[in-house]
């Protein structure tokens, strides 16, 4: 009996590698069998990032300025953008202070109103900082009185995004302003219908991935209509700024299998690959950014398959409970233990 040492060091991808044996193959007699041992891994696992499609949120802004137009903190179209394939273009931060500038946000031009296509860089967010990130890109909740960008107290906010522990929800606080006499919400939350599934962007994330209501807006430059999803119309009449559900900041995740491919092994069967190839599964308990030890009460032995041939390579995957690939979401090495049981042990 022996034991593999596996650890993901000078790998780009944490989640899916491979070990190279070439030097030494490893070679497996008709009888061995193989098990999971330990692993330690953070819990550093992007929920919101390009792989996973969540990336992208949309921001609707009204006019309400006492002039009748747009707050002048906010991003502005910047000179020469040119559109991308959805009609957005890059913006500028306003000269009227030294904010930050981030790439990724894009603005759309309607006849009364605008919305914001904020990309998001790939990470692992609380609520809080989902907020922050969105602050300092729309810009109008920072204090102009810091030199810091500092974003300002929560009572001076016009756009603001919490979590409601109560209810496991997501709770959005938008400023309101008159309009003819009519109290209006200064921004939404938004999404296109067409060419966008709700379902597996970072509106189930926000748990309003089950919007109905929509807005007809009528592009300024070529007159074209256009619906998105609203969230401040799906949730009327209620006005308490919960989500439509719960918040999904793990993405539907709610355990971790440890693959190797090649048919090596009779492991686990994933059902949407149709591979047995599954060593061990586990849930996650660490708290983010914390490390977590998973080791089994006891060594559960598998059949090796590929016997009596050089083995020049292992190649591991992490797959969520769905056998969707982690990948390049997994952010800090993982270091793992895989016991070999040779025929006389």
């Amino acid at each position: 009996m022996y034991n593999l040492y596996i650890n993901t060091t000078g790998s780009n991808n944490k989640g899916t590698f491979k070990i190279d044996y070439r030097n030494k193959p490893l070679f497996f007699e008709e009888g061995t069998k193989i098990a999971f041992n330990n692993m330690l891994m953070y819990n550093s696992i992007n929920n919101i990032s390009a792989n996973l499609g969540n990336n992208v949120i949309y921001i609707l802004v009204e006019k309400y300025e006492t002039n009748g137009d747009y707050d002048a903190f906010l991003p502005v179209k910047k000179t020469g953008a040119v559109a991308d394939s959805d009609g957005f273009f890059e913006t500028s931060v306003p000269s009227l202070k030294d904010y930050p500038e981030f790439e990724g946000v894009y603005i759309k031009e309607f006849t009364t109103k605008r919305i914001y296509k904020i990309i998001l860089p790939d990470g692992q967010y609380s609520i809080d900082a989902l907020d922050e990130a969105i602050a300092l890109r729309m810009i109008v909740d920072i204090d102009p009185n810091t030199r810091l960008h500092s974003i300002k107290d929560d009572d001076s906010r016009v756009l603001m995004i919490t979590a409601d522990p109560t209810y496991g929800k997501v709770k959005f606080m938008f400023d309101y302003y008159t309009d003819n006499g009519d109290l209006k919400q200064k921004f939404d939350i938004v999404f296109p219908v067409n060419n966008f599934d709700i379902n597996s962007s970072i509106a189930k994330f926000l748990g309003v991935h089950t919007m109905a209501e929509k807005h007809n807006l009528q592009v300024i430059d070529g007159g074209i209509t256009e619906q998105w999803y609203s969230y401040n119309k799906s949730s009327a009449p209620d006005t308490s700024g919960l989500a439509l559900e719960k918040a999904d900041v793990n993405n539907g995740i709610t355990s971790l299998n440890i693959r190797i491919r090649g048919g090596l092994f009779n492991g686990g069967y994933d059902s949407l690959s149709h591979e047995s190839d599954t060593l061990h599964s586990f849930n996650i308990t660490a708290s983010p950014g914390y490390p977590q030890d998973i080791s089994p009460n006891s060594l559960v032995f598998l059949d090796i398959l590929g016997v009596n041939r050089p083995i020049n390579y292992l190649d591991f995957r992490i797959t969520d409970q769905n056998g969707r690939e982690i990948g390049e979401d997994i952010t800090e090495d993982l270091s793992m233990v895989i016991t070999i049981k040779e025929p006389n042990d």
